[in-house]
């Protein structure tokens, strides 16, 4: 199984989301089977971002694919487990 990797890094909000959708888009077409978003760098995020992600799964899963999020801060963390988006934490490593 082939993994493409992504940097979800700083704050995810509505200046910065159009630039990870267009990130992830761009993995999403050109990569393997799956996704690695490495959220090691991830200091906020808000609705906008989790946007993005749902988005990105979503297709992803309709193709069969998975996405994978690692080194995810606990603070960040809490937000998807709030939302009740822990579908999306399936492999996740908490780095802070």
């Amino acid at each position: 199984m082939v993994m493409t990797e992504v940097a979800v890094c700083g704050d995810i909000d509505p200046d910065t989301a159009p630039s990870l959708a267009a990130s992830l888009a761009d993995a999403i077409i050109g990569g393997g089977d799956d996704l690695l978003l490495d959220c090691s760098e991830l200091t906020f995020i808000d609705t906008t971002g989790i946007r993005v992600l749902v988005a990105a799964e979503e297709i992803l899963a309709s193709e069969g694919r998975r996405m994978v999020m690692v080194n995810v801060p606990s603070a960040s963390r809490r937000v998807f487990e709030f939302l009740s988006l822990t579908r999306l934490l399936e492999a996740i490593t908490t780095a802070r």
